[in-house]
């Protein structure tokens, strides 16, 4: 195991990096049994190795190494190391190979190996002496952070750096970088850090302000869809979730709006408007436009219209409906869909829909042809 793992946290197990739950952990001298939830315990193979997922670890074929000086290995070794000492000691990933890019190494693996920036990974020369590399960026990164870190590299003290240094440049040179748990109370100069995240003060001004417009978008905008190019979707999500709890951002349900009343275009409060005036009645989802279903969609997730399977309500107008049918009725008291449409009066699927809202809510529950208030 690697990484500090503790009972009761989430694992990664590599190679392949599935997740799973740690459940115990019992020693056996100098071995461990483990209890663990989530893969079959087939999937745990020797050689393999758990890490725990606060760690940003990678899977990736290429990296960018620091290399120690001296000329680059023929290699006749297994690569070894990366998230612990022991990964790979059975070979499971071959032979890399290696070449300079100016003042780095580049290795290439013939399968996805696991990394993080400041592993070591190491070789066996000839003589059987351990190579050691340092991982500076897994995978490779764009021309121009390529570019800084070139530069960067041309001054720096020591072939292995510390973990703090090592993160800072990747700061400076990409504008954001993951970091490792170790590092999460260290302070950044010109930083903003936020969930494992640390990243550059002007480009969190930039990003901030581009989730601002995304979410001020008629109807908001759902985690899944916020993507602001070019950072990776589990970063702007974690600078989403940060503004969240800082009050900058509204979350419902899924998706984020701006602090207030959500914002509307002058369409949207048309349809919105023409559902209030249809009151009680409400509009056959049936007789809409798909433009205008849309729109109902949208005022539906802002929390302006009711949706039943059949009808579109407006809220005051559900509120009406619900007392209607609760009113005088206490716990326990039996509802049935005759005594519902003799209440409410009008079509069947529209007194259906509110009895189906009013169970969804928690406030009464299916007992075969009748409904129990709760």
């Amino acid at each position: 195991m690697a990484g500090g793992v503790r009972e009761g946290e989430e694992l990664r197990l590599f190679p392949g990096g599935r997740r799973l739950l740690l459940k115990s952990v019992e020693a056996q001298g100098d071995q461990y049994r483990l209890r663990i939830k989530g893969i079959p315990k087939s999937a745990i193979e020797t050689g393999g190795v758990l890490v725990s997922s606060k760690w940003p670890v990678s899977e990736v074929k290429e990296a960018l190494l620091l290399p120690d000086g001296a000329p680059l290995p023929d290699v006749r070794e297994a690569v070894r190391g990366g998230v612990d000492s022991q990964f790979n000691k059975n070979r499971e990933i071959g032979r890399a190979q290696f070449r300079f890019d100016g003042t780095f190494a580049r290795v290439r693996f013939p399968a996805p190996y696991p990394l993080f920036p400041g592993a070591r990974i190491s070789i066996l020369t000839a003589e059987g002496q351990p190579r050691e590399f340092t991982v500076l960026y897994p995978g490779l990164p764009n021309p121009d952070a390529l570019r800084r870190l070139k530069g960067m590299a041309k001054r720096r003290p020591h072939p292995h750096p510390s973990m703090a240094d090592l993160y800072g440049r990747l700061l400076h040179a990409c504008g954001y970088t993951t970091l490792p748990p170790m590092l999460w109370k260290e302070k950044w100069d010109q930083a903003v850090v936020f969930k494992s995240w640390a990243m550059a003060q002007n480009r969190a001004s930039v990003l901030e302000r581009r989730i601002k417009k995304a979410a001020s978008r008629p109807g908001g905008i759902g985690w899944d869809d916020l993507n602001v190019e070019p950072y990776p979707h589990t970063l702007v999500k974690d600078f989403a979730l940060d503004m969240v709890q800082k009050g900058q951002l509204v979350e419902k349900n899924g998706w984020c709006f701006p602090p207030g009343e959500p914002p509307l275009s002058p369409f949207h409060r048309g349809i919105l408007k023409r559902v209030e005036e249809a009151g009680e009645q409400g509009i056959r989802v049936g007789s809409l436009r798909p433009v205008e279903a849309e729109a109902c969609t949208i005022l539906h997730r802002t929390g302006h219209l009711v949706q039943g399977e059949h009808f579109w309500l407006g809220q005051e107008a559900y509120q009406s409906l619900s007392q209607k049918l609760l009113n005088n009725l206490k716990s326990g008291d039996e509802l049935s869909m005759a005594d519902a449409r003799a209440i409410l009066g009008g079509s069947r699927s529209r007194t259906l829909d509110v009895l189906e809202l009013l169970e969804h809510e928690g406030l009464v529950r299916r007992d075969g042809d009748v409904r129990i208030v709760l």
